[in-house]
Order: structure tokens, then sequence, then C-alpha cells
């Protein structure tokens, strides 16, 4: 049979054990919780740079398009001259 030294023992191994599990569980969550928010942070940086670069073609065509009308503009006003 076992006294109540080998028995405190085995209980003190026992929440050691089991306090070294959680710690590692929780460093788990943890990186992948950081994983997950950098994650989330490059996809936002690159949906970021695409509207950005969307905008700036938007722009450009505007432009082009000004500049045919003008020139269309500008052929009328001669052929009718």
């Amino acid at each position: 049979m076992m006294d109540m030294s080998s028995v405190f023992l085995m209980f003190t191994g026992f929440i050691v054990v089991l306090t070294i599990v959680a710690g590692v569980i929780g460093l788990a969550i943890f990186r992948l919780s950081l994983a997950y928010r950098q994650q989330f942070a490059e996809e936002r940086a690159l949906e970021r740079s695409m509207e950005k670069h969307m905008q700036i073609a938007a722009k450009r065509e505007q432009r082009r398009q000004k500049i045919r009308a003008e020139r269309r503009a500008a052929r009328s006003s001669m052929a009718h001259a």
C-alpha cells in the first residue's frame, strides 16, 4: 500500500505534468493566433494594394478616354472648317 508521501508526490507530479501540457497547448494557441493575425494583415495589405492599383488603372483609362474625345472633337472641328 502507498503511504501519504507517495500519494502526495504522485499528485504533485500529476499537477506538474498537467501544468506543462496546459502551457504547451496555450503556447500553441497563442502562436496560431499570431500567425492568423499576420496572415490577415498581409491579406488586407494586398487588398489595399489591389484597390489602389485598380483606382490608378481607372484614372488612366479616364485620361485616355478624355484624350480620345478631345482628339475626336479636334478632328471633327477641322473637318467642318
